[in-house]
């Protein structure tokens, strides 16, 4: 939903009329009579495999912990936080995230509000598709799953206190789970507010570089520029998360489930569900003046851009040539789809910011490898397409933001990586049949000037080049996970 179809008053469940999306208020409350119950499941404490493990999760509760208290002072004993950390005082269990609700409800005083955040996997189940979160206690064949029903039943004694509900989702299909909630609640006549990272058919997409979901990043960035007030800003928080999780969002390609095969745009749309709410819409001024992140350090790249270069010398001619094909569709994505993207992050003050700076990168960089591999997968594994791919990346970041390249000379080893694991993820090959770009990333991230690498340990089956056992293995156990998206679990 875009910002500029919120003020529309729209039906998001027709079977319970009082779920709508309405002109979001601005919520004011007693900080002091509040609770706040915060859970992140970044890993399931019980599976032997962990292949859905999402590393931002337990980090995106202290962010939440951090505006509750320092910006919506909210007192820090009046929040508990839940995660799946094996040490952790209050692990995100079902049963734990329940008893949490249940204690935050007896607790709340006059003109307190009740905020539950998760952050973690959401998952679809059931012939009616219904979707719930991911409890730390999930086990593989024996669901533990924190439905809209367990929710409601925890939440039940709120309505006798007439408190208001807040509930953010960092998870996938998150509007759905908002809204079946909303709408068991707000038949019963609670007051709800629910803030979802993304639509009911959507995937919410966190990155590890970033350390946090898109979401929670861009919400905790709006709450650290406004003034510590008691009053929840849904209205402006909304209007400045969704297009910035749509550029985001925008900049990672995925296979398309449908049509297999089709490269698609992980599309999120940060949405607002409410029912029954009290109407204290405040004024919209919160903020002030944004804090610049500015990074420091010298100038990123000339002694890589040498290293390139250098080693593509070393290249047989044929490496050298550029399929004009590939060169086009590649300016088109940039053109299209990514300078969209970075303008709206330029608007926000973001390429400035580092962390920003390396997320984006990663994003495109995997972005142009998927593309290309699935177009021309030979042309895919030649270290002078990642090269020129990086130059024309960089060029458009410069273009929009002159100082973006500056306080890092290691941007180019860092993209390489995501390069690597975006060949690697389409065409379903060992890193072992990678030899060259191996080799580039090998000479990118090495100290020495010199191409030859040391400790040379057999021939490449792909190409007659040579690669050396030490990369390989830190490669395999190092590469960044791509994006992650809160999918379905298995």
């Amino acid at each position: 939903m875009g910002a500029e179809e919120s003020k529309e008053t729209r039906s998001v469940d027709s079977s319970f009329m009082l779920v709508e999306e309405r002109p979001i208020p601005e919520i004011l409350f007693d900080p002091i009579n509040s609770r706040a119950v915060c859970a992140g499941v970044g890993r399931h404490l019980n599976m032997r495999r962990k292949p859905n493990d999402i590393p931002t999760c337990d980090h995106d509760t202290g962010l939440i912990y951090e505006v509750l208290t320092d910006k919506l002072c909210i007192p820090g004993d009046n929040v508990r936080v839940l995660n799946s950390s094996r040490d952790s005082q209050y692990p995100a269990t079902v049963c734990n995230v329940e008893d949490s609700l249940k204690v935050a409800v007896d607790k709340i005083g006059p003109g307190g509000i009740l905020l539950f955040y998760f952050s973690g996997h959401g998952i679809r189940y059931g012939s009616e598709s219904k979707a719930a979160l991911v409890a730390a206690d999930f086990v593989d064949n024996q669901r533990q799953l924190i439905t809209a029903r367990n929710l409601a039943d925890a939440l039940v004694g709120l309505k006798e206190r007439s408190s208001q509900l807040v509930l953010i989702f960092d998870c996938c299909f998150a509007a759905g789970i908002a809204s079946e909630l909303g709408s068991i609640l707000g038949s019963l006549g609670f007051k709800v507010c629910a803030i979802a990272a993304c639509s009911a058919v959507e995937n919410s997409v966190c990155f590890e570089r970033l350390g946090a979901g898109f979401f929670t990043y861009f919400l905790h960035d709006f709450m650290s520029r406004t003034k510590p007030f008691s009053c929840l800003p849904v209205k402006s928080l909304s209007e400045y998360c969704i297009p910035l999780c749509n550029a985001m969002a925008t900049l990672v390609l995925k296979e398309d489930g449908i049509n297999h095969g089709q490269l698609v745009d992980a599309s999120m749309h940060p949405t607002v569900i409410t029912t029954q709410l009290q109407l204290d819409v405040t004024d919209d001024q919160y903020l002030v003046s944004p804090v610049s992140d500015e990074p420091d350090g010298p100038g990123s790249g000339p002694a890589q851009t040498s290293k390139a270069f250098q080693l593509l010398a070393y290249q047989s001619p044929e490496d050298f040539m550029v399929d004009k094909a590939w060169s086009e569709q590649v300016s088109l994505w940039l053109n299209t789809k990514a300078a969209p993207s970075l303008r709206v992050l330029k608007e926000g003050d973001f390429l400035k910011k580092r962390n920003l700076i390396e997320t984006v990168l990663c994003l495109m960089t995997r972005s142009v490898a998927m593309l290309t591999a699935a177009k021309q997968p030979k042309l895919a594994l030649k270290p002078n397409i990642f090269i020129l791919s990086y130059f024309r990346m960089v060029e458009l970041l410069l273009d929009l933001e002159p100082e973006a390249m500056k306080g890092s000379d290691d941007y180019m080893a860092l993209t390489i990586l995501y390069y690597i694991k975006g060949v690697v993820e389409y065409l379903n090959k060992p890193l072992s049949q990678l030899g060259k770009l191996v080799d580039l990333f090998s000479a990118l991230s090495s100290d020495q000037t010199e191409m030859q690498i040391q400790e040379k340990t057999g021939q490449d089956e792909a190409d007659g080049g040579t690669t050396t056992l030490s990369v390989l293995h830190d490669l395999e156990h190092t590469i960044p996970k791509v994006p992650v998206g809160f999918d379905d679990l298995p």
